[in-house]
């Protein structure tokens, strides 16, 4: 008797268990693909944030560098734009699954004319765009890229030859500098 006891106790568990898992399971709420993935934190709740800079020293440098090229052709820099900011998922794709892709992306400089048009987006690349999973990235970006017809300019140095860079780039012919 007592064994029979113990198998209805286990069977009695489990069953228990199984039904308050699956009943939470099933009362999770499916969230709409344009609500956010968790809820803002409590206002009473301390945040943890400290202020980040945007740029790290070599973007910063790389930064100083394209700044007089930008001015003397009436370009803007545009820093650290995500690539959801830059690139359209058109309706009657399946849009979450391609927006996933470049939601979290974000590429280093984006040059744009003065009423915002894209002309050139440049990534700073170091050693880490040689790690495979890096270059992968990278693949898939240069083809996107290639499929919204924006070019894509990949530097890993600069130096006096950066705005002659730039400019072939941007298809614009270099000015002679009268020597």
């Amino acid at each position: 008797m007592e064994f029979i006891c113990f198998i209805l106790a286990v069977f009695l568990i489990v069953f228990m268990t199984s039904a308050i898992y699956y009943m939470n399971k099933s009362h999770k709420v499916v969230k709409n693909a344009n609500q956010p993935e968790q809820e803002e934190p409590k206002p009473a709740e301390p945040l943890p944030y400290t202020a980040a800079k945007l740029l790290t020293r070599r973007e910063y440098a790389f930064f100083k560098a394209l700044q007089p090229i930008a001015q003397k052709h009436s370009l803007m820099i545009c820093p650290k734009i995500r690539l959801a900011d830059l690139v359209a998922v058109p309706q009657g794709t399946t849009e979450r699954k391609w927006f996933n892709y470049i939601k979290a992306k974000h590429v280093d400089f984006t040059l744009c004319d003065m009423n915002l048009n894209v002309k050139l987006v440049i990534e700073l690349d170091d050693s880490t765009h040689d790690c495979p999973d890096r270059q992968t990235r990278d693949d898939f970006v240069d083809r996107v890229f290639q499929k919204i017809n924006v070019k894509l300019l990949h530097v890993r140095t600069w130096g006096t030859d950066l705005e002659q860079t730039i400019l072939s780039a941007l298809a614009i012919p270099e000015v002679p500098t009268g020597n």
